[in-house]
């Protein structure tokens, strides 16, 4: 059965790659055909901290299958609202260019991204990992992190204090990360890729999210290959801000600054771990390796209490983490399309923006059927008299 399986998978595989290069089914497939985080969509229940609506759930599936979004049927091709310079963009089937929006009504993409780093801060205080940032972390934010080395650049006049201080946050924006993960007292019984990774140190984590642009039909056909090289893209970027600053400091050229010091004394020799949300719900590899050291530490302590099998007992902690993340992937992408058909599209002749056509039809019709036409035993249960 197990033989059969593989040769109809490698058959739509060979399939799929036949496909147009920018066929959003292709892109979709090969990119999450096999990302357990990104499957988990088909094969596990929301719960209370990833609550789909139907028109949420039927969003998440669509998108996954590259199919065209039926949220958005009769709105194709009706211009975006966009405060960003160029050419007004269009809604495509596909809802790709409502979510990279990179100037917009209201707060999505970061709503999208904090949601994210929120999911993973509980899983890594659900395993008593110490970390910053997120609603679990202590503190919340990584604000300071490097506030002792970027006051350097505010040692100029006091007529210029108010402009230093603006232009220090600016600064400090664009190398802060989402997360710290504090790895130096981690102990544990499993010698997986998460705990080589994190443990004797301190760690950067920046959560980035990666719709579906130009770069995705130019990716490797592997699954997680564009959300993977956007994870390295960042951790380049982190580098080249650190010597840009240095530079600003005076710091002579193929020298290290301060910043790239300070930088270089997190992670391994400055490695900044970008876990990345990709377009089709894949997660880059960086995700998996912060799954495995979660994992593993919760296993470790199941362990010291049940004499169980150490790999059955981590698989089973890695699956509830696969789901977690998974669903709450799914549903940042779903949130934003929808939450932008409200406010993004200009619709015609409408003097205010509305909702989006059908989007709570189906909710409405399945709450009258359950109400109206409830199963036979709950309304036994319900109707009967005391």
């Amino acid at each position: 059965m197990g033989d059969i399986r593989a040769h109809e998978a490698e058959g739509l595989r060979i399939r799929a790659s036949k496909l147009l290069p920018n066929d959003q089914r292709k892109l979709a497939f090969e990119q999450s055909r096999t990302d357990k985080c990104s499957n988990t969509l088909f094969t596990s229940t929301p719960n209370k901290n990833t609550p789909f609506t139907n028109t949420q759930f039927h969003t998440a599936v669509q998108n996954v299958t590259g199919a065209p979004l039926s949220l958005l049927k009769d709105l194709t091709d009706l211009t975006i609202s966009n405060t960003a310079s160029g050419a007004p963009q269009r809604v495509d089937p596909y809802g790709n260019n409502l979510k990279k929006l990179s100037k917009s009504e209201g707060d999505g993409f970061r709503t999208n991204h904090d949601a994210f780093v929120n999911a993973l801060s509980t899983w890594l205080a659900k395993a008593s990992i110490p970390h910053k940032g997120g609603w679990r972390g202590k503190p919340r934010s990584c604000k300071g992190l490097f506030t002792h080395i970027a006051h350097l650049l505010n040692l100029l006049d006091d007529s210029e204090a108010t402009e230093s201080d603006e232009r220090n946050e600016k600064v400090l924006q664009k190398i802060i990360p989402d997360l710290v993960i504090d790895g130096r007292n981690i102990l544990c019984a499993f010698d997986g890729v998460g705990t080589r990774l994190f443990s004797g140190c301190k760690t950067l984590i920046d959560v980035k999210t990666k719709t579906c642009d130009a770069k995705y039909p130019s990716a490797e056909a592997k699954v997680a290959a564009a959300a993977d090289r956007r994870a390295s893209e960042a951790n380049r970027k982190y580098l080249t801000r650190a010597r840009k600053l240095d530079a600003e400091l005076g710091t002579p050229a193929e020298t290290k600054g301060p910043f790239e010091l300070e930088l270089r004394s997190y992670g391994k020799d400055g490695r900044v771990i970008v876990p990345v949300v990709g377009a089709f719900g894949e997660l880059s590899s960086d995700v998996y390796a912060i799954i495995d050291l979660v994992a593993s530490i919760l296993a470790h302590e199941h362990l010291s209490y049940y004499n169980e099998h150490p790999s059955a007992i981590k698989g089973m902690f890695q699956q509830s983490i696969y789901r977690s993340l998974g669903l709450s992937a799914h549903l940042g992408w779903a949130r934003l399309v929808i939450d932008r058909t409200k406010e993004q599209i200009n619709y015609a002749n409408a003097r205010t923006k509305v909702s989006a056509p059908g989007e709570n039809e189906e909710d409405d019709i399945y709450a009258h059927e359950n109400y109206f036409n409830p199963d036979s035993g709950f309304a036994e249960t319900n109707t009967a008299l005391p």
